[in-house]
């Protein structure tokens, strides 16, 4: 409450409030998505997914449907695993499961900012909105598998890994898969962690981050949990902990206070491990890989003559946790969001 007064006036009161705001990505419809680092979906096990919808509430990008979530990777329509979508042609969302579809709901068109639950157990589907049931019905799941299909939030693997269809434009977030969640609250990260995030214990103890295991010539230690590289473009490395010693699988958060030039973050400098801007910035590995080349070091690219000032390190075992990957995303694609 604030009040404001003028000589000989009123005193007048006036409320203002202030909503609550958060980020969320806008699905253009085209290349933007989701994948999971691992398979999510038991498709012979209860299914139980949630979402919730924006202010932007999703279409179809093209075609007459869009996914919520999907797991499958054959272009045969009754060979795909999992798929949950918005079928526009009858106005309903529908459920795939093991290449069999379930009877569609009755005609619904998501609404804004509402929360939507799809619940699959033994042979009963309910459908919830804003925890309310709106829909029952029952169908056999099918028998098709495809053990090797990721899990993809906005689109719908079809043929191969790097083909989709059916993707979704607007914008939905708080995606909850059997009770693990997805905030996609990030604004412009490409990682993005689950709530609880299932991270193991931090290994960048404060001897570690004063004495790493390799040190390069041009790595100076600013204190503060500053490191300082000025490179020349000759091979220099900066490695906390030895590659035999870091875990099979891990997760790291640094800050780029400045750069200039570009740094990599493991061993083989893959593309989601290169940095070029200042900021945050999240990397992981499922596998170390064959002679440890997804493995954590701070060097240079490949020639390339970079200096740069990280801090704020951290790295875990990966643990439990299934990182969220975002493709093809810009800073225009994330919106602020009223909660």
């Amino acid at each position: 409450m604030r009040r404001f007064t003028q000589p000989g006036k009123r005193v007048a009161s006036f409320t203002r409030t202030f909503a609550r705001m958060r980020w969320a990505l806008m699905f253009d419809g085209v290349g933007v998505r989701g994948v999971l680092a691992s398979r999510a979906i038991n498709p012979d096990g209860d299914i139980d997914i949630e979402f919730q919808t924006g202010t932007v509430v999703p279409v179809a990008g093209g075609g007459i449907e869009y996914t919520v979530l999907s797991q499958c990777l054959t272009a045969t329509f009754a060979s795909k695993e999992f798929n949950l979508y918005f079928n526009s042609a009858v106005g309903a969302l529908q459920m795939q499961v093991g290449g069999a579809y379930s009877p569609s709901s009755a005609s619904v068109a998501l609404s804004p900012n509402t929360t939507y639950r799809a619940l699959f157990q033994g042979t009963s589907l309910q459908l919830f909105k804003n925890g309310q049931l709106f829909f029952s019905t029952s169908f056999t799941r099918g028998a098709a598998r495809e053990p090797t299909a990721a899990t993809v939030i906005g689109a719908s693997t079809h043929g191969s890994p790097t083909t989709f269809r059916a993707s979704a434009r607007g914008i939905f977030y708080n995606i909850k898969i059997n009770g693990t969640l997805w905030p996609i609250a990030d604004a412009n990260q490409t990682v993005q962690l689950p709530e609880p995030s299932g991270l193991g214990a931090e290994l960048i103890t404060q001897t570690v981050l004063e004495n790493p295991y390799v040190k390069g010539t041009q790595w100076t230690y600013l204190g503060g949990g500053r490191w300082q590289y000025i490179g020349d473009g000759t091979l220099n490395d900066l490695i906390p902990i030895s590659f035999v010693n870091q875990p099979n699988s891990a997760y790291l958060e640094f800050e780029i206070e400045s750069i200039a030039g570009l740094i990599t973050c493991n061993q083989s400098a893959s593309a989601e491990a290169l940095f070029s801007s200042a900021g945050v910035k999240r990397y992981f590995f499922s596998e170390k890989g064959a002679d440890n080349i997804k493995a954590f070091t701070f060097k240079r690219a490949s020639g390339a003559v970079t200096s740069c000032i990280i801090k704020n390190i951290s790295f875990k075992p990966l643990g439990t946790c299934i990182p969220l990957v975002i493709a093809n995303a810009t800073s225009a694609n994330w919106k602020d969001e009223p909660l």
